[in-house]
């Protein structure tokens, strides 16, 4: 396994905003667009690009494989690209993906995370939105806790959004710093699939939405 060093994240000086005049670029955006021109012609090189740069494996499931993806639910997980501090339950969702690919449980530790993708989820847009979570999480970024997350479903997506100040009152700094971390490392990954969807243009996008 190969682990490759694309960016400091201390200089993840990233804001929705702009800098004297031109919009500040998150530092991922560049060598991540140039892996996915390496990579992005099918599901299968995707696949093997993933476990090649920096081991994490990719389970790709199938119309047999619902157990799974309510397992997800219930955690309170999306498909797609899964970091071992996303649920405190990780270790029982490996021990469930290794009963049912066994090759997990012998060459896989998953401390580089695991990309779960269910059969209906192969778009592009998905792909893009989850490779940057994939790739910030392996480059050393922050937002990526136990705590990021929880707060993340259970402040901001529980109230729609809106952080007031009443919902903020109280927390200790750490915690609101993992929140703040883990809400730029989502915008980041939305505007990174935008990006691309721009970049590739309306057409282009139709013709990989689904890719082989």
């Amino acid at each position: 396994m190969t682990t490759h060093s694309f960016s400091d994240p201390i200089a993840d000086t990233f804001s929705a905003g702009r800098h004297n005049g031109t919009a500040t670029i998150p530092p991922l955006f560049t060598p991540l667009e140039a892996w996915l021109k390496a990579n992005d012609t099918s599901v299968k090189t995707l696949v093997l690009g993933i476990e090649a740069t920096y081991g994490t494996p990719v389970v790709v499931l199938n119309k047999f494989t619902q157990p799974i993806e309510t397992l997800l639910k219930s955690l309170g997980l999306m498909p797609g690209f899964v970091s071992p501090q996303a649920t405190e339950a990780f270790e029982a969702l490996r021990n469930i993906l290794a009963i049912r690919y066994p090759v997990l449980k012998s060459t896989v530790a998953l401390e580089k995370g695991v990309f779960i993708v269910p059969h209906s989820f192969n778009g592009w847009t998905f792909w893009a939105h989850q490779l940057y979570h994939w790739m910030a999480f392996n480059e050393g970024y922050e937002g990526y806790t136990h705590d990021a997350y929880r707060l993340y479903r259970e402040l901001y997506l529980a109230n729609g959004g809106n952080l007031s100040p009443e919902v903020l009152e109280g927390l200790p700094l750490e915690t609101l710093k993992a929140l703040k971390a883990n809400m730029q490392r989502e915008r980041e990954a939305l505007q990174f699939m935008q990006h691309q969807c721009h970049q590739r243009g309306a057409s282009q996008l139709a013709k990989e939405q689904k890719l082989a």
